[in-house]
């Protein structure tokens, strides 16, 4: 193989080695825009959403008795 067609083989393999890392870049953007946008800014479902639920004891909390406590569900959906 003469040297100025193992240059032109060479040149056009990095070339597409540019290009390739360049379309990857690109890729990866849309991937990570698309992801972003789709899970966490335009998320359906907000912490604020679920219920929150609350308990008090009046007395301290031991593994072997049963204590009297309040609980309390609390949330922003009716049903």
């Amino acid at each position: 193989m003469s040297s100025s067609k193992y240059l032109k083989n060479k040149l056009s393999i990095q070339k597409r080695k540019k290009e390739f890392f360049v379309l990857f870049i690109f890729a990866l953007l849309i991937v990570s825009t698309v992801y972003y946008l789709s899970y966490i800014q335009y998320s359906p479902i907000t912490p604020s959403d679920f219920p929150r639920i609350n308990i008090k004891c009046e007395n301290e909390l031991d593994n072997e008795d049963y204590v009297n406590c309040t609980f309390e569900l609390v949330s922003n959906d009716e049903s």
